[in-house]
């Protein structure tokens, strides 16, 4: 996908595309109003629940029911059952919201990939036209060597082999 000949996108989004977006993100985030973001340490620490602990759970849950003179007044099967509930009903909404991240994710870095590498090859042809004496192109060259003076090429700002910096 390195070519400029290969020009996946040719797309922009309108502003009443962009708008209908956020606005269906906006109903999304506000059909769950009780959804909360945890922060770094917390996501870290946190036990979390896969497969096996899924079960584990259900089979808590099941048990409980079973034998609910052991509990504590503070611990109920209703609450552990809402639990387990939103957990399964959150799990197809993460799989589509990741999908469509996925996608949008992917979409913007062809798009920017397709960018940079038309950008690359207009330096290059500045880079020639600056070598071969044409006139105001030393100007131009000079400004945009400026994005790879600290790429540790000492050939004066071509990016050796035309792939990303990584600044």
């Amino acid at each position: 996908m390195s070519n400029l000949l290969e020009n996946l996108l040719n797309q922009i989004l309108t502003d009443e595309q962009i708008i209908q977006i956020r606005n269906a993100y906006a109903a999304a985030n506000q059909a769950i109003p009780f959804a909360i973001g945890l922060n770094t340490e917390q996501r870290q620490t946190i036990p979390k629940i896969a497969t096996g602990n899924l079960n584990f759970v259900i089979d808590c849950k099941n048990s409980m029911l079973d034998n609910a003179n052991i509990l504590p007044a503070y611990m109920t099967v209703d609450n552990l059952n809402m639990d387990i509930t939103l957990y399964q009903q959150l799990d197809p909404l993460v799989q589509l919201a990741a999908q469509n991240f996925e996608r949008l994710r992917d979409t913007q870095m062809l798009a920017g990939s397709e960018a940079y590498i038309a950008a690359l090859a207009y330096y290059r042809m500045v880079e020639a036209a600056a070598k071969a004496g044409l006139p105001g192109m030393d100007t131009v060259y000079n400004q945009l060597k400026e994005r790879f003076a600290n790429q540790g090429n000492q050939g004066g700002g071509t990016p050796p082999d035309g792939t990303p910096p990584t600044t």
